[in-house]
């Protein structure tokens, strides 16, 4: 009797284990966990907000600043070619990081204000200063200025005088003062052919900037997005028109209303909630309640004609997708109900797991041994968003929603379907697909076999196999699994955002969970098993 019962339950434990939720997920918080434990990139504690302030504080009244004059504003700032590890020094990370605080100290509508750079390991990595020329100051000789130069680096800003060398130096004569730019290589640090040059202005360091000697980042794209969104909107209305002419099928005007509605609200919520962001680099004569006003007229321009493309890409990729992916899900055509609904996002979430996880598995194994790749470009920019927010936890999931809003349904829903629909070949229509992403985010055709592009162009594949095999569902679910499961994991390496990450992580799984829980099959009603048992074909013998 025992072995028959245990006969009994392999099946159904073989059942759970092909088809749980649960099991997924576990796996991978445990994958996320494993990552961060013996593959985190970064191994040093960095300064929260508040710290680098007091650093940057400190600094400005050693240079006689009157800070009760100053209004602050923060912001971190994204540094693309910055460096990611202490892989190369500890001091390197320090002078050039990928990220680090900035502090905006300015007087409304006077040329007079202070811009100073932190990096998270504590180092000031750029000072700036706006002032008038006639500003009073003293008149230093070269040698004066040389000498109290070296002394305020070594001093204030921890700089040993011994390991610099003088390239050149420069005097400026102001009406009032002197102003002396000395120009020094560091190689220890800068490399062979990188620079620091500081300015004295009077007895102040008015400016400092580091330019460390430059190494191919094969994880970075050359161009930003925004150098590819005059060619994107043109391809993206050319290929609607086309839709539109040779698809002679009904639109999904519902499904596009409601997208581009989103896509509206979420772009409003996403400068509103990093608006420091473009604050930060007003002009130092500007009113700043004019400066604001722009900003708030050019967010709601951006949300416009966001939402307006969003839904015409919506339109017409639904229109084909429905004819397309017959045996796929799509944003309108899943199963009426809750309980469709949630069956659509069970299935997505039994394929998204393991993908989210062995892309995040390999993201970490190649960032471990050959450098920053993939998720170190992409992630970056939303954490020094969401970091510059008065409300991160608010800010960093908007924009991870947004962005794979965006891709997921242009890349996946749209162009995805608009080449199949063309080719009818997913072996072509797939990999294109993937490498027209991986253009538009910023990598050129000779960057496709680096690292970064290899990374970018796997990720389209993937995503572009689970559209085509599941649906968009399981695509936006393994694009919000494996972006926001990165985030989450860097803000809690790192310890500068650790309450943010936890949050991230916690929401994203259990919202997951919560919508795509496991749950057993109903037993067929009488009538159903009668029906059954009349339709069966009759026994013989």
């Amino acid at each position: 009797m025992a072995a028959s019962d245990s006969f009994r339950l392999l099946p159904a434990l073989q059942s759970f284990f092909a088809r749980s939720v649960l099991l997924r997920l576990l796996v991978f918080a445990v994958a996320l966990y494993e990552i961060g434990d013996h593959a985190r990139p970064w191994e040093l504690g960095w300064l929260r907000r508040d710290e680098a302030a007091e650093i940057a504080e400190a600094f400005l009244v050693r240079q006689g600043a009157e800070l009760g004059n100053y209004t602050l504003i923060h912001a971190v700032e994204r540094r693309r070619q910055g460096e990611w590890t202490s892989r190369t020094g500890e001091q390197r990370l320090a002078v050039d990081p990928a990220v680090g605080y900035l502090m905006r100290y300015f007087r409304p509508g006077a040329v007079d204000g202070w811009t100073v750079a932190v990096a998270p390991t504590g180092r000031i990595y750029r000072v700036q200063r706006e002032q008038l020329d006639d500003e009073p100051g003293l008149r230093l000789d070269r040698v004066q200025a040389f000498d109290l130069t070296l002394e305020k680096l070594a001093t204030e800003l921890g700089i040993p005088a011994y390991t610099l060398n003088l390239v050149s130096d420069t005097l400026l004569f102001q009406p009032q003062r002197n102003d002396w730019t000395f120009v020094f290589s560091w190689p220890e640090v800068l490399g062979d052919s990188g620079q620091l040059q500081v300015t004295l202005a009077g007895e102040a360091l008015a400016d400092l900037a580091f330019r460390p000697q430059r190494a191919p980042n094969e994880s970075v794209p050359n161009r930003t997005p925004r150098d590819s969104r005059v060619l994107g909107f043109v391809l993206i209305l050319g290929g609607v028109f086309l839709i539109m002419h040779y698809h002679r099928t009904p639109l999904a005007l519902k499904s596009a209303g409601l997208w581009g509605t989103l896509v509206f609200f979420l772009t409003l919520a996403v400068r509103g909630l990093t608006f420091s962001q473009a604050v930060i680099f007003m002009p130092a004569d500007s009113p700043l309640s004019g400066y604001l006003s722009r900003v708030g007229l050019s967010a709601l321009i951006e949300a416009l004609q966001g939402g307006l493309l969003m839904g015409l890409v919506v339109a017409t990729g639904e229109a084909l997708a429905r004819d397309v992916f017959r045996s796929s899900s799509s944003l309108s055509r899943l199963a009426p109900g809750v309980n469709g609904w949630r069956s659509a996002w069970a299935q997505a979430a039994r394929w998204a797991f393991p993908a989210a996880t062995i892309v995040l598995l390999v993201e970490a194994v190649v960032t471990h041994w050959a450098g920053p790749v993939g998720l170190c470009g992409k992630v970056p920019s939303m954490i020094a968003n969401a970091l510059s927010s008065p409300a991160p936890v608010l800010a960093l999931p908007s924009q991870i929603v947004l962005d794979l809003t965006w891709e997921e349904c242009l890349y996946r829903l749209w162009l995805l379907s608009l080449l199949l629909f063309w080719l009818r070949l997913p072996v072509l229509a797939i990999p294109l697909s993937a490498a027209a992403a991986a253009f538009f985010a910023g990598f050129d055709l000779g960057q496709f076999a680096t690292l970064g592009g290899i990374f970018y162009c796997a990720w389209g594949l993937v995503a572009g196999f689970l559209m085509w095999r599941v649906g968009i569902v399981a695509a936006m679910l393994f694009h919000l699994l494996v972006v926001g499961g990165y985030a989450g994991m860097v803000l809690v390496w790192t310890g500068f955002g650790l309450h943010v990450g936890v949050a991230l992580l916690a929401g994203i799984l259990v919202v997951v969970l919560i919508i795509a829980r496991d749950r057993p099959s109903q037993p067929p009603t009488e009538p159903a098993q009668r029906a059954l048992h009349l339709d069966s074909p009759p026994r013989i013998g």
